[in-house]
């Protein structure tokens, strides 16, 4: 076999299942006012694959919030009161893990034939690009 089409097979089924994960994560992303979902966003480069959400909090929405001391910038609250900046004790919460789960789910979760959809992506990957090409009546 020609190791540049397996490599091109590899790279295909990589960006193939990376975009699975990716939706994946975008159809379980918590939607509370739409900002986290659209600011995910999917860099495929030919060593990597990476599912991004740029959003300031994405983090403790992803992997959750241990809890503890927030500063709380001053405001203004209805009726005219001004609240001055002030420490707010925030409680622990859990994460959502919608990032991990759908990478996971893709990479990681075996199905049928005891391989994963990233395996199962490289093996017809493979078959594509390095089968025999067949011979055809019409070539003889």
């Amino acid at each position: 076999m020609d190791k540049r089409k397996i490599v091109e097979a590899i790279k295909v089924a990589l960006e193939q299942t990376g975009k699975l994960a990716y939706q994946e994560s975008q159809d379980s992303c918590p939607k509370d006012d739409g900002d986290l979902k659209s600011s995910g966003l999917m860099q495929n480069t030919s060593s990597e694959f990476v599912i991004k959400y740029t959003k300031e909090y994405a983090e403790n929405v992803e992997r959750g919030w241990a809890g503890g001391r927030v500063w709380t910038e001053g405001h203004m609250r209805r009726g005219g009161v001004f609240v001055k900046g002030h420490y707010k004790n925030q409680p622990h919460k859990e994460g959502v893990h919608f990032i991990e789960n759908s990478l996971r789910k893709y990479f990681k979760e075996k199905s049928a034939g005891n391989k994963t959809a990233f395996q199962l992506n490289i093996l017809e990957q493979l078959t594509e690009k390095c089968a025999p090409a067949k011979v055809t009546d019409e070539e003889v």
